[in-house]
């Protein structure tokens, strides 16, 4: 014969357990939401893709407006950012004193010939002084890749101006010169993973 107050506890904790199961269910349905919520747009899309070489990638939550200081061609032309407008532009603010910023170059300038100039332009400007110059100019020359162009900025206006803390640092702009995403420290370009990243940055 079955005694009805052993059964009792134990109907109970099977109810309990089932209300728990239920919670973390609901807990974990509602953390997953706020995940997800927390990272709209772009920086949603992108997310997935912070990992491996790419994963000191930051979408800052309130990003500088694109800079549009002056820089100069390797023809002493003045140029903007603005000029790029249409297109994806990757800026990398580097300097010859850099030891880390000479060492991702040979990635970026990879990156830039394996690239379609209609759709993604590398831009990789230069902050040395004057007397710099020569050195920094033969330093981009002597990769030969092809839409890799030398830039330089003097005044060291544009790293004020994108608020760059520090040097190597890359900003993803998109068509309309709005941040995607930045990289501060070297980074491989031309890796699996900072190719990935890009295309899905570049994906409608």
């Amino acid at each position: 014969m079955t005694n009805p107050d052993r059964a009792a506890p134990k109907s109970s904790l099977i109810l309990y357990s089932a209300i728990a199961a239920i919670a973390a269910a609901l807990l974990y349905a509602l953390f997953h939401f706020a995940s997800n919520a927390s990272a709209p747009g772009v920086a949603g899309k992108l997310k997935p893709y912070v990992k491996g070489h790419m994963a000191s990638v930051q979408f800052l939550p309130d990003p500088p407006p694109q800079p549009t200081q002056t820089f100069v061609d390797a023809d002493g032309k003045e140029r903007t950012l603005a000029d790029f407008r249409g297109k994806m532009v990757l800026v990398n603010l580097w300097a010859t004193w850099c030891t880390p910023c000479k060492a991702e170059m040979p990635t970026l300038a990879a990156l830039a010939a394996s690239s379609d100039p209609s759709k993604l332009v590398v831009a990789a400007i230069s902050v040395d002084n004057e007397g710099r110059s020569a050195e920094a100019k033969a330093f981009i020359d002597g990769f030969d890749a092809k839409n890799f162009d030398f830039y330089q900025d003097t005044t060291s206006a544009i790293v004020f101006a994108a608020a760059a803390e520090g040097m190597p640092v890359s900003i993803l702009y998109d068509r309309d010169g709005k941040e995607i995403a930045r990289l501060a420290g070297a980074a491989d370009w031309a890796s699996t993973d900072a190719r990935a990243f890009l295309e899905a940055a570049q994906a409608p």
